[in-house]
């Protein structure tokens, strides 16, 4: 009941703006898989001798017990949904053993209850008293959902018509994502979780990794703006500071509604289309202009594989439960993955764009390029770095806590060298702009105790010969569009500051960086950065706000 019903219910239930399904394309086989396991332990009770079966008995509801707990009260740093802080920062030793002694203590505790002679005949009743409690908290869980959410079991048309959504529910497809303009071409490669370190690492075990960037520079004291993929991405595409006053949607659809870049862009006549998530960079496509040309109307929606979508509803659950050894040791799974098994197609049945590198590497590599006369900018968002560490050939092989990822960033490089020798055999990559980063640094789940820096490689137009340079001037990805607009020879009257190029080396720069906690409250810090990023001394913060709210709500 706790595994296979209750939390994967709670879990769809307080996070319907996340997931891209519904109860009906879970609950069914959630059901299916209680009744066998149910049938399962029912009948090895059912057959077992007597003291085996007090045992047995003993065993089961002391493990209830315990996933009640843990579930409830033992989790410590697993603040968010998917508990993802457990992949990046350990909890103590103490907690460790504390968390594992009380797995221990339970059950043995129980077994030898259950052997020893019961002279009054009073275990019965604790297992009982016991078991009603479990399952009537684990029943009030679900009730309570369901009588406070009335979007529950809705379509997600139906959810989006009451969250007050004025057009059909669209979807950001990979239509355009190997495209190419006969003229002008901006590319703006986003690597999640970039850091300059795992650059730099991947750097000296692949010395050929950046090869084939021709013409770039290699920024390696750049400073993202925002510590997390949400705001970071939305500002990196519209300029728009984050404010926690007002919530995540409302904050998304304004920033794109009133940028000053994408529609500088459109104003020049270039074709705009956006590769990236939604939930994190964007709520739903149909709040972007018209002049995005990757924006779909979703004609044709289902589910890939009903198995595998429940599997990954489990395996939050399963998150949630494990003891807190087994987190740090094996476990990772977020929320979004269970969207990799929603298929949602527009008229043309164009996908939705996923991040997954497997999927982009398979759609680069499987499909032709197609081009057009049009300007075009594109932005294509990549896993990149995020916590999953994969093989040359995009599976996935483990988790980035304590590994070397730099296997994850050559596989982002293979690639964008994709999309840069089709530009040179297309002879278009001399006046391109491209633009190599990441959305962040490496994460952190408290106020930093060193210096974070983000990966930047640019390539202005008409420098295409040169061989990749190296400057450790002190940039900040508030110069980006700067640099874009200025490389492109966009016509604006809008001041958007200075180009990367024209921060000169070995002058101090002040530069700003907002980290944000990721628990179930917010603590904003705003880092005011003077001189070399690598320096943490010159690392101060500037403000510290708190918010009772979770940076995603």
């Amino acid at each position: 009941l706790i595994i296979c019903l209750s939390i994967p219910f709670e879990v769809y239930a307080n996070n319907l703006d996340e997931f891209l399904f519904t109860a009906s394309n879970i609950l069914p086989m959630l059901f299916l898989m209680f009744f066998t396991i149910f049938s399962v332990i029912f009948l090895i009770l059912f057959f077992l001798p007597e003291k085996a079966y007090k045992i047995m008995c003993a065993l089961t509801i002391s493990f209830a017990l315990v996933l009640f707990l843990q579930s409830n009260y033992l989790n410590a740093t697993a603040n968010s949904l998917a508990g993802d802080n457990l992949a990046i920062t350990a909890p103590s030793t103490f907690m460790l053993i504390l968390n594992t002694s009380i797995w221990i203590i339970i059950p043995a505790v129980a077994v030898v209850l259950a052997i020893i002679k019961d002279k009054f005949g009073i275990m019965p009743t604790i297992a009982t008293i016991i078991s009603i409690i479990i399952l009537a908290t684990q029943l009030i869980t679900p009730i309570s959902c369901i009588l406070t959410n009335n979007k529950i079991f809705l379509s997600i048309d139906e959810r989006l018509s009451l969250s007050g959504a004025n057009e059909s529910h669209k979807i950001l497809t990979n239509e355009y994502l190997k495209g190419l303009s006969t003229s002008d071409n901006i590319y703006y490669f986003c690597i999640d979780r970039f850091d300059e370190d795992y650059a730099e690492n991947a750097y000296q075990k692949y010395p050929g990794i950046y090869d084939n960037l021709t013409g770039f520079t290699w920024f390696q004291d750049n400073i993202s703006i925002y510590s997390h993929t949400y705001p970071a991405v939305t500002n990196m595409l519209t300029l728009s500071d984050y404010d926690a006053e007002i919530a995540r949607s409302e904050y998304l659809n304004q920033a794109y509604l009133n940028n000053q870049t994408l529609s500088v862009l459109a104003d020049n006549d270039y074709q705009i289309n956006l590769h990236t998530q939604s939930f994190y960079a964007y709520t739903d496509a149909c709040y972007f202009d018209d002049y995005v040309q990757n924006a779909k109307s979703v004609s044709t929606y289902g589910i890939k594989n009903s198995f595998m979508l429940t599997w990954n509803m489990l395996k939050l659950s399963f998150f949630r439960v494990s003891p807190l050894i087994l987190k740090n040791l094996y476990i990772f799974i977020n929320s979004n993955s269970c969207n990799t098994y929603v298929q949602e197609l527009d008229e043309n049945n164009n996908e939705k764009f996923s991040l997954d590198m497997k999927e982009v590497c398979d759609f680069v590599n499987t499909t032709s390029v197609k081009t057009t006369d049009n300007k075009l900018f594109n932005f294509i968002h990549v896993e990149g770095c995020h916590d999953l560490v994969y093989d040359e050939n995009w599976n996935k092989v483990g988790l980035s806590f304590n590994k070397d990822i730099s296997i994850a960033v050559k596989s982002s490089f293979m690639i964008i060298d994709k999309y840069i020798e089709a530009m040179k055999q297309a002879g278009v990559y001399d006046n391109a702009t491209i633009i190599i980063t990441g959305d962040h640094g490496k994460d952190n789940t408290k106020p930093y105790e060193e210096g974070v820096l983000t990966a930047l490689f640019v390539k202005p137009s008409n420098s295409s010969a040169e061989p990749l340079q190296i400057s450790q001037a002190q940039t900040s990805h508030d110069n980006i569009w700067a640099t874009i607009v200025k490389s492109a020879n966009i016509n604006t009257n809008i001041d958007f500051g200075k180009s990367v190029f024209e921060i000169p080396e070995n002058v101090d720069q002040t530069r700003r960086h907002v980290f944000h906690t990721y628990t179930s409250t917010l603590d904003e810090y705003t880092y005011q950065i003077t001189g070399s990023g690598r320096n943490f001394d010159n690392w101060e913060i500037v403000g510290h706000k708190f918010y009772n709210k979770s940076l995603m709500d």
